[in-house]
């Protein structure tokens, strides 16, 4: 994923790209920020994967989950029986439930969105053993805490985390250790909100990203925006 990114980067960025990314994305853009730095001009890191400091307690749904994923079999299992058991709609409703601090909140057209996603995705064959490649490869990353650290710390462009208080796979102590590493980054956090800040505060994260873009976000001493 991280070939394809750059190659859709140099496909079509006339210079350096400002990246912005959620979960996995957010960890591609980093991974894409330290391997090509002169082609990314700054970062917005929305709820990244990232290392969770030693002592951080795991949600017990999202470590269930995930421990499922890993397991040869099982993972595969589990993803057969979610498809068939709550279809696409089902899906988005329990996908919701796990990444918002309050569902109800999203839009009923975006909801719908996402039913159709996820049922164009139901109808591609190899769309679930993708998705546990992809989650299996992101255990095997944050296993290795020392490289991603290394790799976090090789990132020159400046950077902005986004962070919801509520958010159940990415705690806000994760970002806050981040941003402890890396003191030129502005870390900001929205009070109530989970791990998809710009579908559940649409309006305050633009706000937020875009302020970043035209001040702080222009320097390379960011600072820190906190709040």
């Amino acid at each position: 994923m991280l070939d394809l990114a750059v190659a859709h980067l140099d496909a079509v960025a006339d210079g350096p790209a400002i990246l912005i990314g959620n979960s996995m994305g957010g960890l591609i853009a980093m991974m894409e920020a330290a391997r090509q730095p002169a082609k990314v001009a700054r970062l917005v890191l929305v709820g990244p994967v990232q290392p969770r400091p030693p002592a951080t307690l795991i949600d017990p749904m999202v470590a269930l989950t995930f421990a499922a994923y890993a397991l040869p079999g099982v993972g595969e299992t589990l993803m057969r029986w979610r498809a068939a058991r709550l279809g696409p709609e089902g899906t988005v409703r329990q996908t919701l439930a796990l990444c918002c601090a309050d569902p109800a909140r999203l839009p009923p057209d975006v909801v719908a969105a996402h039913v159709a996603m996820a049922r164009e995705r139901q109808a591609m064959p190899w769309a679930q053993a993708a998705f546990l490649e992809a989650a299996r490869s992101i255990m095997a990353l944050l296993a290795r805490r020392r490289q991603t650290h290394t790799m976090i710390a090789e990132i020159e462009a400046p950077t902005l985390i986004v962070q919801g208080t509520e958010d159940r796979l990415v705690p806000l102590a994760a970002s806050r250790a981040t941003a402890a590493l890396r003191r030129d980054w502005s870390l900001a956090v929205f009070e109530g909100v989970g791990h998809v800040p710009q579908l559940e505060a649409p309006e305050r994260f633009v706000e937020t990203v875009v302020g970043w873009l035209e001040g702080q976000g222009r320097d390379a001493r960011s600072g820190r925006i906190e709040a």
